[in-house]
């Protein structure tokens, strides 16, 4: 997507300042960020990430349903019943 000369670092720079983080060459959109979560939006599907480590930090990322998505923006009680859920998943 951006090649490796000073005007595509640039354009690089300037899409990571609008909140969208170039990942191997796939956009990740970012939706939503609190309660220490993040919700991104890659290829028209939703991923969660956040921290699930205890002492040191761990990030993990989940995939979430649109309906998930929507829940997590409504409160934090409702984002961390998504991450529980996202984990569960993650466990099978």
């Amino acid at each position: 997507m951006f090649g490796s000369g000073p005007q595509e670092k640039e354009k690089r720079e300037e899409a990571e300042v609008k909140g969208i983080q170039i990942a191997e060459g796939v956009m990740n959109d970012l939706l939503f960020s609190d309660y220490g979560i993040e919700v991104r939006k890659r290829d028209g599907r939703f991923f969660i990430r956040y921290d699930a480590g205890e002492v040191a930090v761990q990030m993990r990322e989940g995939e979430i349903s649109r309906e998930e998505f929507l829940r997590v923006q409504h409160s934090e009680k409702e984002a961390h019943a998504v991450l529980l859920s996202v984990q569960q998943r993650s466990m099978k």
